[in-house]
């Protein structure tokens, strides 16, 4: 039987054979991969101000199963996921699907697969990079536009001793607003570690 790979390439095994510290640094590179992802998204909609919605430097653990499907065996003990996002209201914005267009022209661009989900007051458009990421554009009457990134699963050895190594590590100081690109930095391994992990 051929074990599932992760939004990372990497099989359960694989993982199995990694310290805690490497887990945390990997943790490391999704989140500033999901940040490129997030950035260059936001830039084919507006190279101006965008609101934030909280930090987003903890990992999530996978009880949902994740944007793209469950991992054979998953669980929220033995996957997680990295997401994060940002808010703009667009000048004159009602939520006219017409306002897709450039976040669809993007997709088509960088050769994704999207779909497009629709109600009576918003609709989303789901893009799907093809290397364990995928880009949410929503929008609304009301005006308020998101932008939202995540990743599939990933596994892990014990996703409550991930999200505590970098909780106990992370200072949250998020920024209200930000142009595209900037993002906090992840907590470093060798950090002063402080009881914010779950208790």
């Amino acid at each position: 039987m051929v074990e599932r790979r992760d939004a990372a390439g990497m099989t359960r095994a694989e993982v199995a054979g990694l310290t805690l510290e490497q887990e945390f640094e990997l943790n490391a590179q999704h989140y500033v991969h999901m940040n490129e992802v997030l950035r260059d998204a936001q830039l084919r909609i507006s190279d101006g101000v965008w609101r934030w919605n909280g930090g987003e430097t903890l990992p999530e653990e996978g009880f949902n199963g994740g944007v793209g499907g469950g991992l054979p065996g998953g669980t929220g003990e033995n996957t997680y996921y990295v997401r994060g996002g940002r808010i703009i209201t667009p000048e004159g914005a009602n939520g006219s699907l017409a306002d897709l267009d450039p976040m669809r022209e993007y997709f088509e661009d960088q050769g994704w697969r999207y779909f497009v989900r629709e109600s009576s007051a918003y609709a989303e458009l789901w893009g799907i990079t093809g290397d364990g990421y995928r880009v949410k554009y929503y929008i609304q009457e009301s005006g308020v536009y998101s932008i939202q990134v995540y990743s599939e699963l990933f596994w892990t050895n014990d996703a409550h001793a991930l999200f505590d190594a970098v909780a106990s590590r992370d200072i949250p100081e998020f920024p209200d607003e930000s142009l595209p690109g900037l993002y906090a930095p992840f907590p470093r391994w060798d950090a002063p570690i402080h009881p914010r992990g779950r208790q």
